[in-house]
C-alpha cells in the first residue's frame, strides 16, 4: 500500500513537473483544481485495478477462459468509459477555472482603469480650481502693486546682517555636533 501511495506521489510529481513547464501562468486555485482532478485520476485507476484483480479472483474461480476473457473486455471498456467521463468532467472543471480566473483578471483591470479615470478627473477638477485662484490671486496682487508705493529694496547692510545670523546658526549646529560627536 505504502509503495502504491509512493508510486502515485511520483506520478503526480512528474505531472506536476511537466504542468508547471507548460502552464506557468495559472492561478494557485486553477493549480489546486488540475491537481485534485489528476489526484482523482489517479486514485481511480487505482481502485480499477483493485476491483480488476477482485473480480479476477472470482472469474478464476467460477468461469471458463473465454468468459474471464470476455468479463475482463467489459471491464476494461467499462474503466474506459468512466476514464473518458472524468477526463471530460475535469477538463470541464479546468476549463471553468481558468475562464473564471480570465474574469477576474479582466474585472480587475478594468476597476483599476476606471479607479484611473476617476482619479484623473479629480486632479483635473482640483487643478482647474487652482488654476482659478492662482488667477484671481494675480489678479488681486496686479491690483494691490498698482496701489500701494513701491517697496523699498534691501540695503548692503540687512544683507549683511542676514547672512551673519545664518554663518552663526551654521556655527551653532556645527558645535552641537562636535559635542555629540564627543
Amino acid at each position: 500500500m505504502v509503495a502504491l501511495s509512493e508510486q502515485r506521489d511520483e506520478i503526480l510529481g512528474r505531472k506536476k513537473a511537466t504542468e508547471q513547464k507548460s502552464e506557468p501562468a495559472a492561478s494557485k486555485s486553477t493549480q489546486r483544481i488540475v491537481e485534485k482532478e489528476k489526484e482523482k485520476e489517479v486514485v481511480n485507476d487505482y481502485l480499477w485495478a483493485q476491483e480488476l484483480r477482485r473480480r479476477m479472483r472470482l472469474y478464476k474461480k467460477n468461469l471458463s477462459v473465454e468468459q474471464v476473457e470476455g468479463a475482463l473486455r467489459d471491464l476494461e471498456l467499462e474503466r474506459r468509459s468512466k476514464k473518458e467521463e472524468l477526463a471530460t468532467t475535469s477538463a470541464k472543471k479546468v476549463e471553468q477555472a481558468r475562464t473564471l480566473d480570465q474574469f477576474t483578471v479582466m474585472a480587475g483591470a478594468l476597476e483599476r482603469a476606471e479607479h484611473r479615470r476617476e482619479k484623473r478627473k479629480e486632479d483635473q477638477s482640483i487643478l482647474q480650481k487652482r488654476l482659478v485662484q492662482d488667477r484671481e490671486r494675480a489678479n488681486k496682487l496686479a491690483e494691490g502693486q498698482s496701489r500701494l508705493p513701491p517697496r523699498p529694496e534691501r540695503s548692503n547692510a540687512t544683507l549683511a546682517i542676514g547672512r551673519e545670523r545664518s554663518t552663526t546658526r551654521e556655527n551653532r549646529l556645527n558645535l552641537i555636533e562636535d559635542l555629540l560627536d564627543e
